[in-house]
């Protein structure tokens, strides 16, 4: 029996699926919706889900699908984009991007990637945050050496000790 292959083109709030190549079709990007995809894509057999990285909003379908014992490759979006250029698809769409993804995991296999645990998705998620107000705090003090209406430089100095405060917090 050979695998099916689907591309699951991943938004903020919805994923389009298309399933060896053909029209995508549109679930919720939530617990809810990972489920319905799952059941339409079990009386297909044995299934490789080929998604790209998005920033996170992948993490929810991936790790609902993993579960469901389907495997799940994450691709970099420049590869598969590149891909797409080669093969002739200049637009893009949601509903096309499935296809595209679809028909990247048939030319290229790629393997599927290892789950990750909780804990280090929630590290990374903690040190992504503390990177964030480090540079927020950069941001402020840079603005500090430009203000020079005492009003102004009170505020930078109460939001920078703010932003101290919050990375001290996250370590």
């Amino acid at each position: 029996m050979s695998r099916a292959m689907a591309g699951i083109d991943v938004g903020k709030g919805e994923l389009d699926v298309s399933v060896d190549g053909e029209r995508a079709r549109r679930f919720a990007n939530t617990a809810g919706g990972v489920g319905e995809l799952l059941d339409w894509l079990q009386p297909r057999g044995e299934v490789l889900a080929v998604c790209e990285a998005t920033g996170g909003y992948e993490r929810l379908v991936v790790a609902g699908l993993r579960e469901g014992g389907v495997a799940v490759p994450v691709a970099h979006p420049n590869r598969v984009r590149a891909d797409a250029r080669a093969g002739g698809y200049a637009a893009k769409t949601d509903g096309l991007d499935a296809v595209v993804l679809s028909r990247y995991g048939e030319a290229f296999q790629p393997p599927a990637t290892l789950a990750q645990d909780a804990d280090r998705i929630r590290l990374q998620d903690l040190l992504r945050r503390r990177e964030q107000l480090v540079g927020q705090r950069t941001q402020e003090k840079n603005r500090l050496a430009r203000v020079h209406n005492p009003a102004s430089q009170d505020s930078i100095r109460r939001h920078i000790a703010w932003l101290d405060e919050e990375i001290g917090l996250l370590g």
